[in-house]
């Protein structure tokens, strides 16, 4: 028992670190080809803008972003102008438009935009008044997009989107977190079950809502929120564990309803990846379905892991487990405090 604290407690210093969880690796060019020129509307993380920029200046990232953007017109690279960088610090990200001073056609794009980083994705739109749009996923495996060339097909973008809704699990801290509450309210498996179903009935509508554009996520307001339900879910375990045994059952009916309650609200934290990328049609639906699949993976495999071993614990040391479960509960609920009062005042 004593090894399992000191493991939790490396574990709690390690996930304090990462407060700011929410990078998804994701770039979007999109283009709107017009009679005589093209307008391009071009979408990454600002952080990892001026990490390979290797500058803060807002001019030079917008011309590191555009030389970034491998646009070409047949045997020609598109040269882009008129740049326009805006920066959303509360979300952490950067948008930058520009035009062309030619007709462009045959457009192909050479490469991701940080090609550097293997895990990360390019979508790529193109709209031409009379013809099939474009939406393509570059990844690793299909670098470039080149007409008539390897295009990913559907199952291919879908997989892309689905592996990005599971890292985005596994890689968020904060959500884990969450989960792990979830798990160790304890109970039997069916109560186990009805809560964790209502956590994710409830992310899945404000994903698709936000996602759909029917609401709007504002970053400033929903990860602070989504410190705060580690807080309250880590608070409520602890007052569970000290009411009496006859009285818990009663408690325990309430809980899928505050599961439900918070997961609204890590949907709007899980919308933030696919709402800036601002797809539209079967690629929204794709990209909609399969990433939030994703992310029934990812929880899955969080609540497999550990529920066999919180059961296996309480069979074999009950009293020594739930105490331990109490510490863990109040762990988990410090960090949610440090994430709530470091992401109000950031």
């Amino acid at each position: 028992m004593r090894q399992m604290r000191r493991c939790f407690v490396w574990l709690l210093l390690s996930v304090a670190s990462l407060a700011n969880a929410h990078d998804p690796q994701l770039s979007r060019v999109e283009v709107a080809v017009t009679a005589n020129r093209a307008n391009v509307t071009a979408v990454t993380a600002a952080s990892t803008l001026r990490q390979f920029t290797h500058s803060a200046n807002r001019e030079a990232l917008a011309q590191g972003f555009a030389d970034r953007i491998e646009l070409w017109s047949g045997d020609t690279r598109v040269e882009l102008e008129g740049l326009n960088l805006q920066i959303d610090e509360a979300d952490d990200s950067a948008i930058l438009t520009a035009t062309t001073h030619s007709p462009v056609d045959r457009l192909s794009l050479r490469q991701r935009v940080f090609p550097q980083q293997p895990e990360s994705r390019t979508i790529l739109s193109i709209w031409v008044k009379g013809r099939e749009p474009v939406d393509v996923v570059l990844d690793p495996a299909h670098p470039a997009y080149i007409p008539n060339g390897s295009v990913p097909g559907f199952a291919e973008r879908a997989l892309a989107f689905l592996s990005q809704g599971i890292g985005h699990i596994l890689s968020g801290p904060d959500h884990i977190l969450f989960v792990l509450g979830l798990v160790l309210i304890g109970g039997s498996v069916k109560s186990l079950l009805k809560i964790v179903t209502a956590f994710t009935l409830a992310h899945s509508i404000t994903l698709t809502l936000v996602a759909l554009g029917v609401f709007h996520s504002n970053p400033r307001i929903v990860e602070p929120l989504i410190a705060l339900s580690i807080v309250a879910v880590a608070v409520e375990n602890i007052r569970h564990s000290r009411i009496d045994e006859d009285k818990r059952a009663a408690s325990a009916g309430w809980r899928p309803w505050i599961a439900f309650a918070f997961g609204l609200i890590h949907g709007f934290g899980f919308a933030e990846t696919l709402s800036s990328l601002g797809l539209k049609g079967g690629a929204l639906a794709t990209a909609l379905v399969s990433f939030n699949i994703g992310v029934e993976i990812g929880q899955a495999l969080i609540i497999m892991a550990a529920v066999p071993i919180v059961l296996a614990a309480l069979q074999k040391k009950p009293l020594a487990t739930n105490r331990f479960l109490v510490a863990a509960s109040a762990g988990i609920g410090l960090v949610g405090l440090f994430w709530f009062a470091t992401r109000l005042l950031s």
